[in-house]
């Protein structure tokens, strides 16, 4: 008992010492933000930028192609881990326990989000009439590396503490109500900073600022982004899982093929609607005339 006190002591020291930096870069940034003004977007018009999404990725079927294959790589090794459940091989008794898969997330957060930048910047390309191309994204990327890198630390780090705390106190309630309660947080704190990408990508924020932003725009946006994320990962997740459960009687154990399949694509298509969002709440025009005319 004391050493799962300890645990949670140093986890909840560690969360409030990210909370209180954070909390203090909104407040700094509260007095520069920029479109304090701008339109909360509602959830009627998720629909439309979920179909503006799909414009896009099909105006340019390469930008889709491409970065199908780079979030493969992660997001591949993610489902292997998850489907084989070597997490879960490891001794609960030991700190490693809930250090080493949750360190595994967020490593594949970190490879995710770089890549995530590098689309966004080809998304916004697009938007703006030009035509995909990978090299021009990834001259983008380095140019804004350190700010990058700021956000990812923030993100990955927060995920990591969440992620921690929900395992600590995963072993206080049975396993039927482990994985919904205690990946809670962190999704919570995945969906708070979802537009910091396309904030890194369009303006010229440093540091902790682009947190604070990510947080101001999200507050306008959150139930249009809610649908989208229910109707582009929810339910086709949902989907995907049930015609495996069709499938395995068929093929004597689930067919790895399907989440092959979506596991990259969703992600991707998520990626171009919350730049689309983005672009919507801070009343930035659309300036390809295909896709305004489409």
């Amino acid at each position: 008992m004391f050493h799962v006190l300890l645990r949670v002591s140093l986890v909840l020291l560690v969360v409030g010492v990210v909370w209180i930096i954070a909390s203090r870069s909104v407040r700094s940034y509260a007095t520069r933000v920029v479109n304090e003004n701008s339109p909360r977007i509602g959830a009627s018009e998720a629909f439309e930028l979920i179909g503006l999404s799909l414009k896009t990725l099909l105006q340019d079927p390469r930008l889709l192609l491409v970065f199908v294959l780079l979030f493969a790589g992660p997001r591949g090794c993610a489902a292997l881990v998850y489907r084989y459940d070597l997490a879960t091989r490891l001794d609960r008794e030991h700190l490693s326990a809930l250090l080493q898969p949750r360190a595994f997330e967020a490593a594949t957060q970190f490879a995710e989000l770089w890549i995530g930048v590098a689309l966004t910047f080809g998304v916004l390309g697009i938007l703006g009439g030009q035509s995909f191309r990978l090299g021009s994204a990834l001259h983008e990327v380095r140019a804004k590396w350190k700010s990058i890198l700021i956000f990812a630390a923030i993100y990955c780090g927060g995920s990591l503490c969440f992620g921690i705390l929900g395992g600590l106190y995963g072993d206080f309630i049975s396993a039927r109500h482990h994985t919904g309660v205690t990946a809670l947080p962190a999704a919570v704190w995945a969906f708070s900073l979802a537009l910091g990408l396309p904030v890194l990508a369009a303006e010229s924020h440093r540091g902790l600022f682009n947190v604070g932003r990510a947080w101001t725009l999200i507050r306008k946006v959150w139930w249009a982004r809610l649908v989208g994320v229910a109707l582009i990962i929810l339910i086709p997740r949902t989907a995907f899982a049930a015609l495996e459960l069709a499938l395995k009687p068929i093929l004597g154990q689930p067919s790895g093929m399907i989440a092959f399949v979506w596991i990259p694509m969703l992600p991707v298509l998520l990626q171009v609607f919350d730049t689309c969002l983005y672009l919507r709440v801070v009343e930035q025009p659309i300036s390809n005339p295909k896709l305004l005319a489409s």
